[in-house]
């Protein structure tokens, strides 16, 4: 839907996303997430990469460990 009206001709879907898309990247305010006025600063690039990085079962079973009773129960 936009605008209101629904869409089914995939050329005009197409188009909608491509506008919407060009006008997100010519946004000269970049958008940063809120909580009650609350400024979300920016990641560095070897922060973003520490978070995408793979976890290995170790830091796993210790961050479970860490939860104590926290945790919901269910099949182990």
């Amino acid at each position: 839907m936009v605008d209101g009206e629904f869409l089914e001709d995939q050329g005009s879907i197409r188009n909608h996303v491509v506008e919407f898309s060009e006008r997100l990247d010519s946004d000269p305010v970049p958008w940063r997430p809120t909580l009650d006025g609350l400024k979300f600063q920016r990641l560095g690039t070897d922060q973003a990469q520490w978070l995408e990085r793979d976890l290995d079962e170790e830091e796993i079973m210790a961050a479970l460990r860490d939860l104590g009773g926290e945790r919901a129960p269910g099949p182990e």
